[in-house]
């Protein structure tokens, strides 16, 4: 064999080798991204374990939530305040899902899960009230636009 036809299939062998490392990059790089929006997911999950940890382990704030979430009148200066703080925290949640979703590091169908369970939980009176109120002040106004369709319907 020459040396022609060595540097050949040294090219050759190279390029193969090249291909597959990038075939095999590609491969990793897909399973890092579905390992990624499963820890999102999970960390999402967490956070709203916390927070339904919340009501399990005080049963005054489920009152609480029971009462202003009918009606705001119907609730203490003291009460009002943990309700809105309570309702605040639920709204973080609903718009880190949101963020999650908008950055494309959810499970595909995850979002459309986690944003019908939060619009039918927090579209009701006092809920609506408190996002009237202000508190959409506090959040992206992407995010805003979901609140505020889900309350008009």
């Amino acid at each position: 064999m020459n040396l022609k036809k060595s540097a050949l299939l040294a090219e050759i062998f190279g390029g193969v080798g090249i291909i597959v490392s990038i075939l095999y990059l590609g491969y990793e790089v897909s399973e890092n991204t579905k390992n990624t929006r499963i820890s999102n997911h999970l960390a999402l999950q967490d956070m709203n374990s916390e927070f339904a940890a919340l009501q399990l382990v005080n049963p005054e704030l489920v009152e609480i939530v029971l009462k202003g979430s009918s009606d705001l009148t119907s609730l203490s200066d003291v009460e009002r305040n943990q309700f809105e703080l309570f309702t605040n925290q639920a709204f973080n949640v609903w718009e880190t899902a949101f963020l999650m979703q908008v950055d494309d590091v959810l499970p595909e169908g995850t979002w459309d899960l986690w944003n019908v369970g939060y619009c039918d939980y927090m579209n009701r009176p006092g809920f609506r009230a408190i996002w009237s109120a202000g508190q959409s002040k506090s959040f992206t106004i992407l995010f805003g636009d979901i609140v505020n369709a889900c309350f008009s319907e």
